[in-house]
């Protein structure tokens, strides 16, 4: 059986006006074998870009292999952020 083990690196909170609770994002990274390191980002409640977008956005590259690149991901989820239909996310 194997176990994977993540380390959260960094995380955010945000306060949105609007939204009567606050927002978390982090990134975790996941160490394997040989010394590869993966990162993986991840955020508390997903959100509809706007009125005019289908549904809730649910991004689906979150893994990467450096740092940067998740806290890139991470960062412009966040700085796009809408208080409209705010949904927990169960996973995190």
């Amino acid at each position: 059986m194997s176990i994977d083990i993540y380390e959260v690196v960094k995380e955010y909170v945000l306060t949105v006006e609007g939204l009567e609770h606050s927002v978390k994002g982090r990134i975790s990274r996941l160490r394997k074998d040989v010394g590869v390191e993966e990162y993986y980002w991840d955020i508390s409640h997903h959100y509809r870009p706007s009125k005019e977008h289908a549904g809730v956005y649910y991004p689906s590259g979150k893994t990467t292999n450096s740092f940067e690149d998740a806290e890139n991901h991470l960062l412009s989820y966040i700085h796009n952020f809408t208080t409209i239909d705010v949904t927990p996310n169960n996973l995190y």
